[in-house]
């Protein structure tokens, strides 16, 4: 069966985290004092650190030392890159985001977990999450205020992330994520405004947009976006080019749910492995029709790359 950017969501939803808000800092007996109460075998450090970063009454001691005792104890996986992450540490970063000042968990974090060939470096993460920040404020300013300014802030913060991460749509996705946690119905306005930005220049690169537009695809979950709006903006009139950008955009969103199912720890399906494979052969072939066609360069360059990270997918699932 031939599957489509819609029909793709994760299986499990991870658990609803809300932003908390600022406490002062506590002393260093306030710390020691919760790290004793968390040793409860029964209570998942998670379930522990979710239950810490939703209580108002907590203080920043206590959240970060919930947030150290999460990265204790979720050892790397087996797997390189990004798919050594497990949703799990995805969620621990979401929660270090959440901190007032998170460089010093931010480096705990990294220091623990980069020594794969993650895409990001630990600065890169530190940055990321500065951007990530920015945006869920502009996300909730523009919840208060629906307008075209706020929505082109929201985009622009977007685009930030989809370039830092412009090595790994996976990542870019686990970023997004963080944002738009509990503003999921904001995600259309988001996509429509990206997608009118896009038609002219200045724009991002091709290969940008395409990290966005599957990004914004696989967080839409239940309510899908509309795929073929994307690649009409970006492609104009070109069938050639609409072709180059929808596929490429699927093929994305085929490569970030593969990834999504191993970090919830899910089996894959046929259909996941074969899915991949089609839009690999038939990105393949109008890469071989059009290599000669110097004036869609910058079009041809993004499909190859979503080649490249196609590839690079199947390679870590195989070692």
């Amino acid at each position: 069966m031939k599957r489509t950017a819609s029909d793709l969501s994760p299986r499990k939803a991870l658990p609803a985290t809300p932003s908390s808000p600022r406490s002062p800092p506590a002393s260093s007996s306030e710390t020691e004092a919760f790290e004793d109460s968390s040793e409860d075998p029964s209570v998942h450090p998670i379930e522990q650190l979710w239950s810490v970063m939703n209580d108002a009454s907590k203080s920043t001691a206590e959240r970060e030392a919930a947030i150290r005792i999460c990265i204790s104890s979720e050892p790397i996986g087996q797997r390189r890159g990004v798919l050594a992450f497990k949703a799990e540490h995805w969620q621990v970063l979401e929660a270090i985001s959440q901190l007032e000042t998170p460089q010093d968990c931010a480096e705990l974090f990294t220091g623990s977990y980069l020594k794969a060939d993650f895409p990001l470096t630990p600065a890169g993460i530190l940055y990321g999450l500065t951007v990530v920040k920015a945006a869920r404020s502009a996300l909730g300013g523009l919840a208060m205020y629906s307008t075209r300014d706020g929505c082109s802030l929201v985009v622009k913060h977007v685009v930030e992330m989809a370039t830092l991460c412009s090595v790994c749509p996976i990542t870019c996705r686990g970023l997004l994520a963080m944002v738009f946690r509990g503003h999921e119905s904001l995600l259309a306005d988001v996509h429509a405004v990206f997608c009118k930005e896009i038609e002219t220049r200045p724009r991002p690169s091709v290969q940008i947009c395409v990290v966005v537009l599957a990004s914004l695809h696989s967080l839409s979950g239940a309510n899908p976006l509309d795929v073929t709006k994307g690649p009409q903006s970006l492609g104009a009139e070109s069938l050639i080019l609409n072709d180059l950008v929808r596929i490429s955009v699927q093929q994305c969103c085929a490569i970030i749910h593969v990834a999504q199912t191993l970090q919830l720890e899910q089996p894959l399906e046929r259909d996941d492995f074969e899915w991949v494979k089609t839009n690999t052969g038939e990105l393949g072939v109008l890469l071989d029709s059009n290599a000669n066609d110097e004036g869609i360069g910058e079009f041809l360059l993004a499909a190859g790359l979503v080649q490249v990270w196609s590839v690079s997918l199947m390679n870590q699932l195989m070692n």
